[in-house]
């Protein structure tokens, strides 16, 4: 579940960021290090899903879960819909946290 909330979580990372002093959308270490970070997050969050997923017995043909995180969140929560007959919660929690990134990200970037 935790996957849903990862643009919540990057918003408050930039935002302490930008109240350290750092450029989180410029070209510099920092930027390149909150992006890294970023894909390792999402996909290790993902994979924990998945590994949940399997071991609490919803998904016993072992259907491919994992892969689909390449084709963003989105992709990933439809896949988890369709393999574990999960709700479509965390998908929506995502589309408004991405929402809200990217509004957030607008003010730091216009300060």
């Amino acid at each position: 579940m935790w996957l849903a909330f990862v643009p919540l979580i990057l918003l408050a990372v930039e935002t302490a960021f930008v109240a350290a002093g750092f450029d989180p959308y410029g070209h510099n270490a920092q930027a390149r290090g909150i992006s890294i970070w970023t894909g390792i997050a999402t996909f290790w969050l993902a994979y924990k899903d998945a590994k949940a997923i399997n071991n609490a017995g919803r998904n016993p043909l072992r259907r491919w879960l994992l892969i689909f995180i390449v084709l963003t969140p989105i992709g990933y929560f439809i896949r988890r819909r369709y393999v574990a007959a999960a709700p479509l919660t965390p998908l929506w929690i995502w589309l408004v946290g991405f929402v809200v990134y990217v509004l957030g990200a607008g003010a730091l970037t216009a300060q």
